[in-house]
């Protein structure tokens, strides 16, 4: 069952252990009038890597944002690779400021691997988040939503 909800690359969670554990997470915080918080992690480049270095490197280089995602499963957040190169970290947060901080986090923590850990290239990827005190009627599905939204607007910004 371990291995059904884990993803085999990274060691995250993977889509179905999300759909498993994302909900759950939202409803409690919901009900406890937590504020929640979702990070949007979309990698870039990888079809250059993937073109010019082979799939097994675009393998290491996801393996290498999951273990920069890792620091924020420190943090009290979830973190999931939902699919290709993108994951997604959620869990309840103190404030909305507090999921700001997340998000510097982790682009610290992919710096950090990127400096500590030379390889081929850097990782590196656009990163969007939305936190809020979910309201009764809010869905998971509508912050996950925000927080892509937040993310593709910071990937557009960056490719500009």
């Amino acid at each position: 069952e371990n291995a059904s909800i884990h993803d085999p690359l990274t060691g995250l969670y993977n889509r179905r252990g999300f759909n498993q554990l994302g909900p759950e997470l939202f409803a409690r915080a919901q009900q406890q009038g937590r504020c929640f918080c979702v990070i949007s992690c979309d990698m870039d480049g990888m079809k250059d890597i993937n073109d010019h270095h082979g799939h097994l490197a675009g393998d290491k280089a996801i393996v290498r944002m999951g273990t920069a995602l890792t620091v924020l499963e420190s943090e009290g957040l979830t973190c999931t690779h939902i699919s290709g190169d993108e994951f997604i970290a959620l869990g309840p947060v103190a404030s909305v400021v507090d999921a700001a901080q997340m998000v510097e986090v982790l682009k610290k923590s992919i710096e950090d691997i990127n400096r500590n850990e030379p390889w081929i290239c850097d990782i590196a990827a656009s990163i969007g988040y939305y936190a809020a005190v979910p309201h009764e009627n809010d869905t998971l599905d509508e912050f996950m939503s925000l927080a892509d939204s937040s993310m593709y607007s910071r990937k557009t910004h960056r490719r500009r």
